[in-house]
């Protein structure tokens, strides 16, 4: 066997909604937010435009309260109804099966840190826009209603009183998948699980290994790197089945 394992390297602090996925969640240690999420419907995205059709300087995602009676507040996540995540809003209530526009979901959650350094909100799907806000501060968006995203939120956890917000939004789009005219089921909703997922500074963000192709001795392979001392950092490869260790 002729191993050969070059270090691929990201940088510290990358968002994960640009930079190369996180991968091997269910093996991270972390958070799973999985259970009853506070939801808002609206079809007419009054969470998300004024009257004059213009973006809110505080849209539902600040997930504010209203400290007077005066106070121009008409939404509270806290009274309103729940749906289970992971899970799409379809099949769970009759009055959502056919529903098409925005939901927004709402999640409040304590987190005892670790040891590790690191902490990334992770989804592994939301059908088929989503904008996610932590602690009232925006994250970034995603698109695509079947493929995994995260942020990092490293320092930006509390011991108690963290809150997430995404607005998610399955309305039909000529351009996207389902596409406006088709017989494809149109899904919405945060229908894989999310997670808060903690790692050290500097962490395996991804590796491949495999037989080279067209050969059944060598083994070829990667691993890519991100933290700041990822440069540095000495990487192992074990397969005990074939007594290999570089």
């Amino acid at each position: 066997m002729k191993p050969s394992l070059p270090a691929l390297t990201a940088p510290a602090g990358a968002d994960c909604g640009t930079a190369p996925l996180l991968t091997a969640v269910s093996q991270r240690q972390g958070l799973r937010l999985s259970g009853a999420w506070h939801i808002i419907v609206d079809p007419f995205e009054t969470g998300s435009i004024d009257y004059r059709y213009q973006p809110r300087a505080k849209p539902f995602g600040k997930n504010l309260e209203a400290q007077n009676r005066w106070d121009l507040i008409e939404y509270n996540f806290a009274r309103s109804p729940t749906l289970t995540v992971p899970g799409d809003w379809n099949s769970q209530r009759p009055d959502l099966r056919w529903y098409e526009g925005t939901i927004w979901y709402q999640k409040t959650f304590a987190f005892r840190k670790s040891a590790r350094a690191r902490q990334f909100l992770y989804f592994g799907a939301a059908a088929a826009r989503a904008q996610v806000w932590l602690n009232g501060d925006k994250l970034g968006e995603h698109k695509g209603g079947f493929t995994p995203f995260c942020f990092e939120v490293t320092g930006r956890l509390k011991a108690r009183g963290n809150f997430v917000v995404v607005k998610v939004d399955n309305t039909r789009r000529r351009e996207a998948i389902p596409t406006s005219n088709t017989d494809w089921w149109n899904y919405g909703g945060l229908t894989r699980e999310v997670r808060v997922v903690e790692t050290p500074a500097t962490f395996v963000r991804e590796s491949f290994v495999q037989l080279v192709p067209g050969s059944t001795r060598a083994v070829a392979g990667w691993v890519q790197l991100d933290g700041p001392t990822a440069a540095k950092t000495r990487v192992t490869l074990e397969i005990p089945q074939a007594r290999i260790k570089i």
